[in-house]
């Protein structure tokens, strides 16, 4: 995941972003308006910000903890 998520970012640098829109996407999610509300509620969904607040305690813990 992690690898993932640097290639990720590698290609927003690659593609022109600068590195506050690339953290403001991962932690709140895209911005996406196709004019239909139901695609645009599935497709605005993502980042850290929406998950449950238990799951990113203990996401963010075990990240850590992988660490040492």
């Amino acid at each position: 995941m992690l690898i993932g998520t640097l290639a990720g970012v590698g290609m927003c640098f690659y593609q022109g972003e600068n590195l506050t829109t690339i953290i403001a996407a991962l932690y709140e999610g895209s911005s996406i308006e196709t004019g239909n509300a139901v695609v645009d509620k599935l497709l605005n969904r993502g980042g850290l910000l929406f998950h449950d607040g238990n799951y990113l305690i203990s996401y963010v813990c075990l990240s850590i903890w992988r660490c040492y």
